[in-house]
């Protein structure tokens, strides 16, 4: 067959293409319900997977994270619609605790995470205030329900305040007026807990040694800290 030939020849089969769509469509559908052909597309796909994986983990990192971030931008409020659904957030739930279960998952998640906050401070301290603000719910509350963190802790606020970060491994988060002298069952006075004005950098023995006493610690005997040293 000449080159002229094959040309006229894709030229042929594009406009056929292009009138029988629906046809092709219905055929398609029907021809894949089948269970013979299910069956055999099962065994296809699995000789393909095992044959081309790197091929495979290519095509995703160049062509899926873009067309899921194009995807993403485009369709914003179906998604937001669509994980607003009850029973999309009880899959959901489902799924990430048969998911946390895993030892390996668990592993996978503990090890990121020690890297994510030897070099992500910010993201550090952001984790230790949620988990410091679901144990007082916990432990202050009579009801031990965890209120949703985003309308009571400021985050942004939060950080500017705790500006500059000091060593993590030696210093905590403290509460000048401690929380115990915050009802947490009324919803205003957990925002005055939490309010950033509320919260300082101090050594670990002598947040400790603190508690849910009303003191400042570097007037304490025992621990004669200057106070430039720890509010630095």
């Amino acid at each position: 067959m000449s080159y002229k030939d094959k040309e006229k020849e894709k030229e042929y089969y594009k406009g056929y293409y292009k009138k029988n769509k629906e046809k092709k469509k219905k055929y398609g559908k029907i021809y894949r319900k089948k269970p013979e052909n299910k069956a055999r597309a099962k065994e296809y796909d699995k000789e393909y997977h095992k044959n081309n994986k790197d091929k495979i983990k290519e095509y995703k990192k160049k062509y899926m994270k873009e067309y899921n971030k194009k995807y993403r931008k485009k369709n914003e409020d179906k998604i937001k619609e669509y994980n607003k659904k009850p029973e999309v957030k009880k899959r959901r739930k489902e799924w990430s605790k048969e998911y946390n279960k895993k030892f390996e998952n668990k592993t996978r998640i503990n090890a990121n995470d020690k890297q994510r906050r030897k070099n992500d401070k910010k993201w550090a301290i952001k984790e230790r205030v949620r988990s410091n603000f679901n144990v007082a719910m916990k432990k202050y509350s009579t009801t031990g329900k965890i209120m949703p963190k985003n309308k009571y802790l400021d985050m942004e606020a939060i950080i500017k305040k705790l500006t500059p970060f000091p060593d993590l491994s030696l210093y905590e988060v403290d509460h000048i007026i401690p929380l115990v002298m915050f009802n947490h069952d009324d919803l205003e006075q957990v925002k005055k807990a939490w309010l950033p004005s509320n919260l300082q950098w101090l050594p670990k023995e002598i947040n400790r040694w603190k508690g849910n006493k009303l003191v400042h610690p570097a007037y304490h005997k025992k621990y004669r800290y200057n106070p430039k040293k720890i509010l630095q």
